[in-house]
């Protein structure tokens, strides 16, 4: 018998699991088929055009909050993809060409670090109560998620 109600548990466990990733997964589609303000409108456009200028020899000028730390992040994602290209003018060329590239790398970026902290939340949600366990995790890691 506790053999069985254990077994049943850690399935309701990893059914909770589900219910807390696939929210931010629907999210993250959403604004991936919808992409029309990426450049436009995105405040994050600064930042992009920012971390690029690193590539073209000079220092970031855009300062506000959070700053450093994004452009270092943006400067890191833009990295990644610069072995690719055979020039620096054709990297620069390409990115400035298609910003997209760029918003589809962070926001995949923001999307895993997201989903890591709500896991987190899950889990030591699950680990530490004795009752409610599940409904309480995964109320918390989407109430996360909501407030972010």
């Amino acid at each position: 018998m506790l053999d069985r109600n254990s077994q049943l548990e850690r399935r309701v466990e990893k059914l909770g699991l589900f219910f807390v990733v696939v929210p931010p997964l629907i999210y993250w589609i959403y604004w991936t088929l919808n992409s029309s303000y990426w450049f436009n409108a995105d405040p994050a456009a600064v930042y992009f055009v920012d971390s690029l200028s690193v590539f073209a020899g000079y220092s970031y000028k855009f300062v506000d909050h959070p700053g450093t730390p994004v452009h270092l992040i943006g400067s890191f994602l833009l990295a990644l993809t610069y072995p690719f290209f055979s020039s620096q003018e054709a990297f620069i060329n390409f990115h400035l060409g298609r910003p997209g590239v760029f918003f589809l790398m962070t926001n995949t970026f923001l999307l895993a670090a997201n989903i890591i902290c709500i896991l987190v939340f899950y889990k030591t949600v699950i680990t530490t109560l004795k009752y409610d366990r599940v409904m309480t995790g995964i109320s918390l890691a989407l109430l996360y998620f909501l407030l972010h």
